[in-house]
């Protein structure tokens, strides 16, 4: 089976009160096409900080990454093509917009089109 998703060594630090901390150290996996794979860790491990850098949100400091067979660092356009990314956290006030860009998941390819669909409001 092909590798669907690779990380080696990636690395991720931030500025945060004048001191450099290291969000991601060196994380390695490899993903193959039908499995299934949990990302898991404590608070504060980089889990997030990974998948922001695996769907192109934050640069890749150091280390290498592909999504579907394309260069995280070098084709992001490309990967965005092939991901699809809903970040669970906090809900603000009492409503929450759900959006999408490309609906629901399907077998056919990946389009390039830049129509949205509508966001519904949630109670």
């Amino acid at each position: 089976m092909d590798e669907v998703l690779t990380a080696q060594g990636l690395t991720k630090s931030f500025m945060a009160k004048g001191k450099r901390v290291e969000a991601v150290r060196g994380v390695d996996f490899a993903i193959r096409s039908g499995e299934i794979f949990g990302f898991l860790g404590p608070n504060g491990a980089g889990k997030t900080t990974t998948q922001r850098m695996l769907t192109t949100l934050l640069p890749i400091e150091s280390g290498t990454a592909t999504v579907a067979g394309y260069d995280v660092a070098h084709q992001p356009r490309q990967v965005r093509q092939h991901v699809g990314y809903v970040r669970a956290g906090p809900i603000f006030g009492t409503k929450s917009e759900v959006c999408g860009s490309r609906g629901p998941p399907s077998s056919s390819p990946p389009t390039t089109s830049t129509k949205r669909t509508p966001c519904a409001t949630a109670s």
